[in-house]
């Protein structure tokens, strides 16, 4: 039979359909058979029943003889021998016609019940596939629903009093923006980001700084300030110095400059970060310490870099 389409379903719940109209037409077909095979079963039952009636009424009506019995008698009792034989035999051969109606309506009974069962299995598997793909459809719609805006229902407008009118206050805003700005301007001054100099600091200066750091360093626990390097105006365009998120007032430049000539891989073991982790003010001098390291290590390399051209 040519595929059936149902709207809204797969094409694998519509084959599933499809197996179950096969065997619909399969099981009409056994059913028209046993319901054949049991009228025929009927029909012979009726005819053993006359042929029963016919042997026993034949039986019933045995002649009488007379005493001395005549030829007449001896005819008739042969006759009636020979008609109860052929009753008999008739009703014999009803007798098997009716057991082979039987055996064909047995058989087209189990025909039929084999085939009623596959045709409810084949319906229950369509319904059971046919339930589900219903349901994730509607589930499809519901989501679908929710995700596209216009498939929402649209809001209804609002009342004049249900408005809502943003009260705003000042004093409150003013009093936050002057304690950002309070808060910002300590921090400045916490890291001294406007107290260098204009020019950069002399020889004396730089060695009595790096001569400070051996005292400093000597306990790192108990370090109360950072030793930050000298810091002045630096002449290099688009300096590092006017970064805001910088820790120190030095830049990078000033830092190489500061320490130039001195044990490069002593002053970085010294200032690694990792050394102020005992400190309780250990997170703001690790990131002081942290760009000063960066520094000294970029110049170590840079000198490591010239002494193998060099070579």
């Amino acid at each position: 039979m040519s595929p059936r389409w149902e709207p809204g379903l797969s094409p694998d719940c519509v084959g599933l359909y499809n197996i179950w109209n096969e065997v619909d037409e399969y099981y009409n077909r056994a059913l028209a058979l046993y319901n054949t095979a049991v009228r025929e079963h009927i029909s012979v039952t009726k005819v053993l029943d006359s042929a029963v009636v016919h042997w026993k009424g034949i039986e019933a009506g045995a002649p009488q003889p007379s005493n001395p019995p005549t030829s007449q008698d001896l005819e008739d009792g042969a006759q009636y021998r020979s008609d109860v034989r052929a009753a008999k035999a008739a009703w014999e051969a009803v007798v098997l016609m009716v057991d082979k109606a039987r055996a064909k309506m047995v058989h087209a009974d189990e025909h039929r019940y084999s085939s009623q069962r596959v045709r409810d299995y084949a319906w229950a598997d369509y319904e059971a596939q046919a339930q589900k793909e219903v349901k994730e459809r509607e589930e499809h719609d519901r989501r679908k629903s929710e995700r596209f805006s216009w498939a929402r229902p649209k809001p209804q407008p609002k009342e004049p009093d249900e408005y809502w009118i943003p009260k705003y206050d000042w004093k409150k805003l003013f009093e936050e923006d002057q304690a950002k700005k309070e808060a910002q301007s300590a921090r400045q001054a916490e890291l001294n980001l406007n107290s260098y100099e204009l020019t950069p600091p002399g020889p004396e200066e730089i060695a009595q700084y790096i001569s400070s750091l051996d005292a400093a360093f000597e306990n790192y626990a108990t370090l109360e300030r950072f030793p930050s390097p000298p810091a002045w105006t630096c002449t290099v365009p688009f300096c590092d110095a006017q970064r805001r998120e910088r820790e120190l007032a030095a830049c990078s430049h000033q830092i190489a400059y500061v320490f130039r000539g001195s044990d490069l891989k002593k002053l970085r073991r010294s200032f690694h970060p990792d050394r102020f982790s005992a400190n309780p003010n250990a997170p703001a001098m690790q990131r002081q310490a942290q760009e000063v390291f960066v520094a000294l290590d970029a110049e170590h390399q840079l000198g490591e870099e010239e002494d193998a051209d060099s070579d």
